[in-house]
């Protein structure tokens, strides 16, 4: 696979994306539709698993015994770094779990994508995540979002590419985790405009 063009550091890109899509069977495309990514033995692809969780460090889905030291930073739950007020602190908690992350990488011991920071509005105690979150104020959460998510990639101009790629957890009106057996893989949410914009 060394030799084909999504290998090469030389293309743009979108040039190589394009050839690794292109290169696919429809088999090995629907392979990589699931947070396990399967293998692509032909093209040198291991698995990959793309649901890490680092909202306060490594978390969910870390292989420790790979890495040496068999641990990673903890930071405090995100409501309290939320309630700090501090941006800058936000953005090195970022910067810090992100290499970590990819030190352990380098060890096939967690992934680079991170399902985090969850920038949910934390309206009501009954959800039970609200620890999660770095509050109930909207500019606190963006706040957090914005300083959070730049420390995790790191500078993509500078470096050529990401340091991790993030997703911000819960976009907009997901306050719901299991209520009188409806979860929220098996619940059709309806909701109106003003919880759309209350969230």
């Amino acid at each position: 696979a060394m030799n084909m063009a999504f290998c090469d550091a030389s293309l743009s890109f979108d040039e190589r994306v394009q050839n690794l899509l292109d290169t696919f069977t429809l088999n090995e495309t629907l392979s990589e539709t699931s947070n396990w990514a399967g293998p692509i033995p032909r093209l040198n692809i291991t698995w990959f698993n793309w649901w890490f969780d680092a909202a306060h460090g490594l978390s969910q889905n870390v292989d420790w015994n790979r890495f040496p030291t068999h641990s990673a930073t903890a930071f405090p739950q995100t409501i309290g770094s939320g309630a700090s007020f501090n941006r800058s602190l936000w953005f090195k908690i970022g910067d810090v779990i992100s290499t970590e992350a990819r030190a352990f990488w380098n060890y096939n011991a967690t992934g680079l994508t991170l399902w985090d920071p969850n920038i949910n509005i934390y309206r009501d105690p009954r959800w039970g995540r609200g620890q999660e979150t770095p509050g109930e104020d909207p500019f606190v959460n963006a706040e957090y979002g914005i300083n959070f998510v730049q420390g995790m990639q790191g500078n993509e101009t500078e470096n050529a590419y990401l340091k991790v790629s993030v997703t911000c957890k819960h976009f907009d009106a997901y306050s719901f985790d299991n209520y009188d057996n409806v979860d929220r893989h098996h619940f059709n949410a309806i909701v109106n405009g003003y919880d759309m914009n209350d969230t």
